[in-house]
């Protein structure tokens, strides 16, 4: 079996791990992620078809969706767990394209957003087109995402915005404006003043 089918399969297991160890009405939605992988066939398809190691994220992601306000609860006790031991982090693993994945699962992760940051930060790499930066501002707008979780919000873009010309600028500026304004001690730190000078 495929090194990323191994993975892809432990990552259902941990979807039936959390409907059993979080059995409220909420996170019961996850018992239907896991019956719907069964019913598609995406189990059997995948024990046929190599799978790319980011893919669990996506499942990952869906978890902490149907969480709802229970994600941290789920992130400490059940994923984060698994993550840290689990999650591979050979050089080869990595990629612009499974960090902009766990950048997004991040972003959509709630409340459970320090947390997965945290856990993630040291898997991240520059992204070319940062399409998780304009994703996290978004948030801003939808549920004051940033104003809420400001340092983790700044160790993200951090991560994802590298050294090349930003095409974003004006994106990362509203964001540097956001967190500026939650946590203003935040300005002295080294990362906000490298990213307050790809905003310029």
């Amino acid at each position: 079996m495929a090194y990323g089918t191994q993975f892809f399969v432990k990552t259902v297991g941990l979807a039936l791990q959390a409907v059993v160890a979080h059995p409220n009405q909420r996170i019961a939605n996850l018992a239907g992620l896991a019956l719907h992988l069964f019913h598609t066939g995406v189990i059997g398809h995948m024990l046929r078809t190599p799978v790319e190691v980011g893919d669990p994220a996506r499942i990952v992601f869906l978890m902490l969706q149907a969480a709802g306000d229970k994600s941290p609860a789920l992130w400490r006790e059940t994923i984060g767990p698994w993550f840290d031991e689990a999650w591979p982090r050979r050089p080869r693993d990595r990629s612009q394209n499974l960090s902009e994945k766990l950048a997004w699962m991040a972003v959509d992760s709630g409340d459970a957003f320090p947390d997965v940051v945290r856990a993630i930060k040291d898997i991240l790499t520059e992204e070319e087109w940062q399409s998780a930066l304009f994703h996290l501002t978004k948030k801003e707008e939808e549920a004051r995402l940033v104003s809420r979780f400001s340092g983790p919000s700044l160790t993200l873009a951090d991560k994802i915005v590298g050294d090349r010309p930003n095409i974003l600028g004006d994106t990362l500026k509203t964001l540097l404006d956001a967190i500026s304004k939650a946590e203003p001690k935040l300005r002295r730190t080294a990362a906000y003043k490298r990213l307050a000078l790809k905003a310029e």
